[in-house]
């Protein structure tokens, strides 16, 4: 019997596991899904809260690879009122996903058993041709195959040089438990660090609650993510990057493409959205260096035309701005000290170099997941990176693997068991975090864990 082992339980290993489950094969295979959050949690992209919204348009979001419309048309199914372009709930894909897998479970060919495993990865040890699983329990048991579907981690606190701050309850490291927002009083001033997407959930979340307080959101450009908006399709260019080496040649072309589509009344957004089946492409056919480049000089402008924000969002964000409630600035944070009621921030703006003082009764950390796993501090990642089973790509983006998402351990060699999928892939594939990239790399891991 081949077994597969699946670490992590949010909506890459799910996938996976659901499409282990619905394969078709003569073979008998044994999957274990191991994750010690609840069986309903899909990890914090996909909130119970009902205020949460998509950031993809309902008709892109299936699941089921090559069926981009198999979300909406369960929406439709359900009776819930929503069309193609729309930005639902959170809520309403974390329901559908748990659908999918337990039909696929119950569905399931007798030949396939399933075990779902609630306890943490704490170690893998390689014992001939294979793996052993250390359980945080003490529990262990083998596996053929291993899929490290890990998704987020903490980001990483602010590099400042008295860091008290972090053990204080003023602070808040991880933003996506949200249960923080509860312990905000309504009237407590409130700093962001960053301004991208996070920011704006948590934002719209403490409106939605009522919340009174100033709200500060300070990042080094102070940009916000661009807002969804129905646009006609940009004629594909893809041909004027296809030899283009280096990151600011491309960033060129493509800006180029911005002001003739501008020009012709097109927007932006239709030039990036004529990218998106190229993207891996793109970034793959780059030298490190040139990937290093664009992620010191360029990343930040192609992130806020990248990643979007739905219409709901901007209209709260835009009204909290409007009547004084929140500041968006750019600027750099120099410290932050602890103060009895809260933490003072010093930090200078774009273009000046005097400091401003600014104190908040909570400061919320909003730059992002640490993809850097040097610095990761999850034991199993540890252990992994002491073994020279796992070592970091060499953007320091995420785990070094094939772009097929087989593992390249340290000693150089391609692994035929370990495996990754989902953002560990960033610094190999760029484009790999949303539903429509997550499904395909679902489908086609499953299909060759299985040959």
């Amino acid at each position: 019997m081949r077994s597969i082992a699946i670490i992590g339980g949010g909506l890459s290993g799910t996938l996976v596991a659901m499409n282990l489950l619905e394969a078709s094969t003569d073979q008998s295979i044994s999957i274990k899904l191991l994750d010690s959050r609840d069986e309903n949690d899909l990890g914090p992209a996909y909130s119970a809260d009902e205020g949460y919204l998509l950031n993809v348009r309902a008709g892109l979001m299936g699941a089921v690879s090559n069926e981009p419309e198999h979300f909406w048309n369960w929406l439709q199914n359900k009776n819930i009122n929503a069309d193609k372009i729309d930005f639902v709930p959170r809520k309403l894909y974390r329901e559908y996903v748990q659908e999918l897998f337990r039909n696929a479970l119950k569905n399931k060919r007798e030949n396939i058993s399933f075990e779902r495993i609630h306890d943490r990865a704490f170690d893998i040890k390689s014992i001939n041709d294979r793996t052993q699983i250390i359980l945080a329990g003490g529990k262990s048991f083998k596996a053929d195959k291993i899929v490290l579907a890990l998704g987020n981690f903490t980001p990483r606190n602010p590099e400042l040089k008295n860091n008290d701050f972090t053990a204080s309850p003023f602070y808040v490291q991880n933003p996506w438990n949200s249960a923080f927002l509860n312990l905000i009083p309504e009237n407590a001033s409130v700093l962001f660090i960053g301004t991208g997407q996070t920011m704006v959930d948590l934002a719209c979340a403490l409106h939605r609650q009522g919340h009174k307080g100033r709200i500060v959101a300070i990042s080094k450009h102070g940009f916000l993510p661009l807002t969804h908006k129905i646009v006609e399709p940009y004629p594909p260019f893809y041909d004027k990057l296809r030899n283009v080496k280096s990151a600011v040649g491309l960033f060129r072309i493509i800006r180029k493409e911005i002001q003739s589509a501008e020009r012709s009344g097109s927007d932006r957004r239709a030039v990036i959205d004529s990218l998106r089946p190229y993207t891996q492409q793109i970034w793959m056919s780059l030298e490190n260096e040139e990937k290093r480049r664009f992620l010191r000089h360029l990343f930040r402008y192609w992130e806020i035309n990248r990643s979007r924000i739905p219409p709901q969002s901007s209209d709260v964000i835009n009204l909290m701005q409007s009547i004084g409630q929140l500041s968006i600035t750019a600027g750099k944070i120099i410290s932050m000290v602890l103060k009895d009621k809260g933490i003072e921030i010093s930090y200078t703006v774009k273009n000046s170099e005097v400091p401003v003082i600014q104190f908040a009764e909570f400061v919320v950390n909003c730059i992002g997941p640490e993809l850097d796993y040097n610095r990761i501090q999850d034991p199993l990642v540890k252990n992994l990176l002491k073994s020279g089973l796992i070592q970091p790509d060499p953007l320091n983006q995420g785990i070094n693997a094939l772009a097929n998402g087989r593992i390249i351990h340290k000693n150089g060699s391609v692994s035929n068991t370990f495996f990754t999928i989902g953002l560990p892939l960033k610094g190999i594939l760029w484009e790999c975090l949303a539903a429509p990239e997550i499904r395909e790399q679902a489908k086609n891991l499953s299909v060759f864990l299985l040959n």
